[in-house]
């Protein structure tokens, strides 16, 4: 069992790929304070590949953070 999601940075027209197997229950929590604390959880996550990437069957929660758009 798990709180499982699907992280995503974009930067410079590229993105990165995290994973969490807790905090999709936290998400909201953990990323509200703004951008820069969002960026520092997100990257202390597990960083994966797309084979990694977890379907809409596995994941429960799930955040992008744009830093290009500032979204």
């Amino acid at each position: 069992m798990g709180h499982r999601a699907n992280l995503i940075i974009v930067r410079n027209h590229s993105y990165e790929l995290y994973y969490s197997h807790w905090c999709a229950n936290t998400l909201p929590k953990n990323i509200f304070w703004g951008e820069q604390y969002a960026i520092k959880f997100i990257e202390m996550q597990t960083k994966v590949d797309e084979s990694r990437w977890l379907n809409d069957a596995w994941a429960e929660g799930g955040a992008i953070l744009d830093a290009d758009k500032k979204m």
